[in-house]
């Protein structure tokens, strides 16, 4: 007889039943439902990082579920990279993955628990080489992380000349690359360590030169610190600024150092993705820069997808190291399958677009046909909810199904016609666009073709950016290597910053020549009308209309004047200008153009200067949008970084008319919070006029000035309130008595700061009045002599002997003798 199986229902009852009577066990039971349910959609949806950090946090709660929470810790880094607090919590679990943990970000702490224990080890040495290299250019960590490595090589080394000589290495290492944190001290500590050592001199030279490096680099230095100092203040939770400012030193390391310090400009990019690891800006120019230098971009592009999968730069990057790598096609069949079977796609469709025809790409070139048709098949597909992508890729794909005819040689005759159109108007677009059309059509093969690209880059005169775009994606269809298309747009960023470049001077030469011509135009008027008036000079029968002439002249100007105002007052309030301050007095108009070209197309850029001659900048500008989305997006850039300086940009406006007119003392301008008492005693303090005064409003700060004179005489004293009400009920008073004695009260000319200022000024002055004529006195043979006698002095020893003064006689008149006598009256 068949039994019947206890329906759902009971079984919950039957449970429910047993654990009425233990309401911890109930509680135990419903947290384990709760943390399988959590593991379990982790798992289905291993792409969902909010889902794994909650299984974590579960998992985390009670020491039970430790061989549960590793294995989630392992499915959540198979497709996420981990932060540094979750690593460390995954490493207690599994130390064997401290090593994993470097694929990630540049996390000192990280490196440090992998060296803490290296007594005995046989692997020492790889794993200090580890530690060096990645943290050995760090900015802060460099110092550190080298003395640690020698005093491992002092306690591991027994043998004298071989510590000496490693220890020698690590300095050398250290200092050739100067660009870190106490590179003067380490330096020092390499001086110290030399005179210990048997034979000194021989490292003078090899101090020498790490002292002119050390001193080459002192301005790069200087502004890294300046970064490293501006990244310490600002906050974590303002991602945009901390963007920001990582991006601009990043750009200032790759501008300065790169060709002597590589390593340091990888170390700060490291530095910077670790810190904004979302900044998708950040891992493009991380791949940039990997690829100026011609390094290996397979690594850091696999870390890019992981953490910016909605970015479609990173996936072709990926793509194209991998074919670099080997032709891995293979690879790049299973990433790009992986990607589309996500559900939800990271990626917007047309990002998606993007990252398939790259993928269709690479296995084109791969020339397997089974692969392309799977490729293409499995695109469609993902782009199957977007109709005008899936045409874009079927279009791309009836191109690559017509490229199975074979192509032929061009034929000479042929060439020779094009080699005489091209001579005669090579300098065109459109001729270059006809011929290589053409060839394309008569079945040239890709090399001829590619040839047509290349000369004509070189020789379009309008419009070659059109052509190096378009050899770019013949590249992509058509070339049986990735490296060909590397090299179409290397070459495209070149020809488009040179054609930038020659635009500008043209423009910039156009307006120069401009201006030329106006002034020599005017001047040349100016000489005629200078002219006939002096011809008219003495015909009295012009003079009036000669004075007729002048005021109408007189009247167009003043005209010209008042439309002149009108526009400015008008442009420099309409909505497409910007008003910029504070920023940088050496910031030019091109730095300027540079920072505002992505926001819209700009119509003049004006620098405001100390006066019309000089071209001083007093650190202001207006620029001016050809409509008002340029303006707008300007203003989004309010208060990033440039230059070092949070920018200020605000919407230009004509400086408004105060609400209330200024109070003044006379002729001078008064302060709005500070009064001036007069007629207090000498003796009065600070105290008892605070005393006195509280009674009108909050006093922020007193002085008293000539206290130092005697009690009989009067002295004054400056009082600065919080705000203007307490003055004006100052003011209001007809009698103020403090301490039974009437004194005069009015308006300050000086805040008490000010007040200070001018009185340290003038001590300073006096002081150093007072120390010149103690310069200037002198001792002669312990006599004081006073400076107009030492002058004096100085200036006989110049005079020749012939032309000094002679003695002075006494008053005792002398007696002549008879020789005397006889030469006068011989005379």
């Amino acid at each position: 007889m068949a039994v019947s199986e206890p329906s759902g229902s009971s079984c919950e009852s039957d449970i429910e039943d047993g654990l009425d009577s233990n309401p911890e066990e109930i509680e135990l039971f419903k947290k384990q439902e709760k943390i399988m349910e959590l593991v379990c959609k982790s798992s289905n949806s291993p792409h969902d990082y909010e889902l794994h950090l909650a299984a974590i946090r579960e998992l985390s709660s009670d020491p039970l579920y430790s061989s549960q929470l590793e294995q989630q810790f392992k499915r959540f880094h198979a497709v996420f990279p981990l932060p540094v607090d979750l690593w460390l919590q995954y490493i207690t679990l599994d130390p064997t993955k401290l090593l994993e943990s470097f694929d990630d970000y540049l996390q000192p702490v990280l490196y440090y628990k992998y060296i803490e224990d290296l007594e005995g080890d046989d692997d020492a040495e790889n794993k200090w080489n580890i530690v060096l290299r990645a943290l050995g250019s760090h900015w802060r960590e460099s110092e550190n992380v080298y003395n640690l490595y020698r005093s491992f090589l002092k306690n591991s080394i027994e043998n004298i000349q071989e510590q000496a000589a490693r220890v020698k290495s690590s300095y050398q290492c250290q200092l050739s690359n100067p660009y870190f944190e106490g590179s003067e001290r380490v330096l020092s500590e390499y001086r110290v360590w030399t005179q210990y050592q048997s034979n000194p001199e021989k490292f003078a030279g090899d101090l020498q030169s790490i002292e002119n490096r050390i001193r080459g680099g002192r301005s790069p230095i200087k502004r890294i610190q300046e970064f490293e100092n501006l990244l310490e203040k600002i906050a974590a939770a303002d991602i945009d600024l901390l963007q920001n400012t990582w991006l601009e030193y990043c750009n200032f390391v790759i501008k300065a150092i790169k060709t002597v310090g590589c390593a340091i400009v990888i170390s700060v990019l490291e530095r910077a993705v670790a810190s904004v690891c979302l900044s998708a800006q950040l891992w493009q120019r991380y791949l940039n820069f990997l690829e100026e230098m011609s390094m290996n971009v397979l690594v850091v592009a696999k870390r890019a997808t992981r953490n910016i999968p909605f970015i479609a730069s990173p996936w072709v990057a990926l793509f194209v190291a991998l074919e670099c790598d080997n032709e891995n096609y293979i690879e790049i069949h299973r990433i790009a399958t992986d990607l589309c079977r996500r559900n939800p796609s990271p990626l917007s469709l047309d990002q998606l677009l993007e990252v398939m025809l790259a993928y269709c790409d690479a296995i084109r070139r791969s020339k397997r046909m089974d692969l392309l048709r799977s490729a293409f098949k499995t695109c469609k597909m993902a782009l199957a909810e977007w109709p005008a992508g899936r045409c874009c890729l079927m279009m791309y794909e009836a191109k690559c199904m017509g490229l199975s005819r074979q192509p032929c040689e061009l034929d000479k005759k042929w060439k020779d016609m094009w080699d005489e159109i091209l001579l005669l108007q090579g300098n065109l677009l459109t001729t270059w666009q006809t011929c290589i059309s053409e060839c394309v059509r008569v079945g040239g093969t890709s090399t001829e073709t590619r040839n047509y690209y290349k000369r004509g880059v070189k020789k379009v005169e309008d419009y070659p950016v059109a052509l190096a775009e378009a050899w770019i994606s013949f590249e992509r269809e058509s070339s049986d290597h990735v490296q060909e298309w590397i090299n179409a747009r290397k070459a495209y960023f070149q020809i488009y910053s040179e054609y930038n470049a020659k635009i500008n001077v043209e423009q910039n030469s156009q307006t120069s020549a401009s201006i030329v011509t106006e002034r020599e135009n005017s001047s040349t008027s100016f000489i005629l009308s200078d002219n006939a008036s002096k011809k008219r000079k003495h015909d009295p029968q012009n003079e009036e209309q000669l004075k007729l002439m002048k005021r109408r002249k007189d009247d167009k100007i003043e005209d010209r004047q008042q439309e002149y105002k009108k526009y400015r007052e008008q442009d420099e309030t309409n909505h497409c200008t910007v008003f910029l301050c504070e920023f940088n007095k050496s910031i030019t108009k091109g730095d300027l153009e540079n920072l505002f070209i992505p926001c819209g197309k700009i119509k003049d850029i004006r620098l405001v200067t100390r006066n019309r001659d000089s071209k001083a900048s007093r650190g202001m500008a207006y620029v001016e949008f050809e409509n008002e989305a340029g303006a707008l997006s300007a203003l989004k850039l309010d208060k990033e970084l440039f230059q070092g300086i949070h920018l200020n940009i605000k919407p230009s406006k004509p400086p408004s008319k105060p609400s209330k007119p200024v109070e003044k003392d006379g002729v001078w301008k008064t302060c709005t919070s500070t009064i001036y008492v007069a007629n207090i005693n000498g003796d009065m303090t600070e105290d008892v006029l605070h005393r006195h005064f509280i009674n009108y409003g909050q006093v922020q700060d007193i002085v008293i000035l000539a206290k130092n004179q005697k009690k009989d005489k009067k002295a004054y004293a400056l009082v600065e309130f919080a705000n203007e009400d307490a003055v004006l009920s100052v003011l209001q008073e007809v009698h103020v008595l403090i301490e039974g004695i009437s004194v005069d009260v009015k308006r300050s000319r000086f805040t008490v700061v000010e007040m200070r200022d001018q009185q340290a000024k003038s001590r300073l002055k006096i002081k150093e009045v007072q120390e010149k004529k103690t310069q200037d006195t002198k001792t002669v043979k312990g006599v004081q002599v006073s400076p107009r006698n030492a002058q004096r002095a100085s200036v006989n020893h110049m005079v020749p002997r012939s032309l000094a003064k002679g003695k002075t006689n006494s008053n005792v008149p002398m007696m002549k003798s008879n020789s005397d006598f006889r030469k006068f009256y011989a005379s």
